[in-house]
């Protein structure tokens, strides 16, 4: 593989992983959202095409727990991107060498 497919390829990966942190963020900001809006004993979930009344204490805890996962996924993808741009730049620089 020449430097410049290895360049191409890690720039690729790289821009991959940005979408899905990027993803990952979103979905992290409307659950934080969300759990920041129970604040009435009265909640709703929307199954299919209906909205379900559930118990608010219980779907704190889902969106809580659903945070914890999002939060660590979205680290894994901030340090895969570290270590991508890393890679790019050695390349970068191997390549003008």
């Amino acid at each position: 593989m020449t430097d410049m497919e290895r360049i191409r390829t890690v720039e690729q990966t790289l821009h991959m992983t940005a979408v899905q942190r990027q993803a990952q963020q979103s979905q992290l900001d409307e659950i934080e959202h969300a759990i920041s809006e129970l604040t009435s004993d009265t909640t709703y979930r929307i199954v299919g095409s209906m909205m379900v009344k559930t118990d608010p204490v219980k779907l704190k805890e889902e969106l809580s727990n659903k945070r914890e996962t999002i939060s660590a996924t979205l680290k894994a993808l901030e340090e895969q991107e570290s270590k991508l741009r890393e890679e790019m730049q050695k390349f970068q620089k191997e390549a003008v060498e």
